[in-house]
């Protein structure tokens, strides 16, 4: 009882105590992942947009100028975030390609449909500018479908596939379709070739819209 004694309250011996406790038991760090400035600023763009709602019908109603730039190239970050991940995981079969390339190239022509016809029936200077603004950024992203080797690979894959003649007609029309606009689109030039290609499909689109013809002619 004696020792007992001496050892309580022995400041020495807590102190030891405590080490070999902690030593045994060393405390946990607790790791807390908190949004960053880009997470919540892309969080702050979804929210309300209209463009980035799964909607059956455009909501042409709420659809104002002040969505289009922020709601389109979210939009846009998101497709070719998919097309990216597509690339790397394609096999030359329905489910694998055709089946997640047109869910990608079928959200881009539903939203830019839609604005597109808003500025067709609702024409405004503001309206305008941001289709106006936005319109490279969506022509970057759809030569990019239209030039991804990986996925011409793989439709080329399935054409010359001892399965070919099992396909439907309209399956073989599809990807007959999809080789002849990957070539129209320049995916078996050159690197520096395709570069001009898509320079010379910018100004085609601009041309399109705003009847620019010098320009186009400065290009050729």
């Amino acid at each position: 009882m004696a020792s007992a004694a001496v050892e309580e309250g022995n400041p020495l011996l807590i102190h030891t105590l405590r080490h070999k406790s902690t030593a045994a038991h060393p405390p946990r760090t607790i790791t807390r992942s908190f949004p960053t400035a880009a997470s919540m600023a892309t969080a702050a763009v979804e929210e309300g947009n209209p463009l980035l709602t799964d909607f059956e019908f455009p909501p042409f109603d709420a659809i104002q100028a002040e969505h289009i730039r922020p709601g389109i190239r979210a939009l846009l970050k998101k497709l070719e975030s998919e097309l990216v991940e597509l690339e790397k995981t394609v096999e030359p079969t329905w489910p694998k390609l055709v089946e997640p390339l047109e869910k990608i190239r079928d959200r881009l022509v539903v939203v830019w449909g839609a604005v597109n016809h808003l500025k067709l029936v609702k024409d405004a200077p503001e309206l305008r500018s941001a289709i106006e603004e936005v319109q490279p950024e969506k022509v970057e992203l759809e030569l990019k479908l239209g030039q991804s080797k990986p996925l011409y690979n793989a439709f080329k894959a399935i054409r010359e596939s001892s399965d070919w003649e099992a396909l439907s007609d309209a399956r073989k029309r599809i990807v007959e379709g999809q080789l002849k606009v990957a070539i129209l689109n320049g995916v078996s030039l050159e690197d520096d070739k395709r570069e001009r290609f898509k320079k010379i499909e910018q100004v085609c689109f601009h041309v399109v819209e705003r009847d620019e013809w010098d320009n186009f002619h400065v290009l050729l």
